[in-house]
């Protein structure tokens, strides 16, 4: 039987926030830039991209073909902004990608 209380609801947040929290600590941050992190997570397959976290907004980043698969609370400016910054560092994030998934 499943009750729907108050107090069931706020621990099923709870473990939703602890396994969020979970996933988001294993991944590793590759660049950080205005509290914006640009992150590998090791669960990922192909193909390969990033998870870009910061300032109310989420994202992903195909690193192959080098566009957005999707964003979160990021406006067009914010994207394009970290778009050059994922430009301007896409050796060391594909080297990182790899050394996580290419074992």
């Amino acid at each position: 039987m499943i009750a729907l209380s108050g107090e069931h609801i706020e621990v099923d947040r709870l473990v939703l926030t602890l396994i969020y929290i979970g996933y988001i600590l294993i991944m590793g941050t590759v660049v950080e830039f205005y509290g914006v992190k640009i992150r590998v997570n090791p669960r990922d397959d192909r193909p390969p991209y990033i998870h870009i976290v910061g300032n109310g907004g989420n994202a992903r980043f195909n690193i192959e073909a080098m566009a957005w698969m999707n964003s979160l609370g990021f406006s067009r400016s914010d994207l394009k902004s970290i778009e050059e910054v994922i430009h301007q560092y896409i050796d060391e994030i594909r080297d990182e990608w790899r050394r996580i998934h290419e074992k």
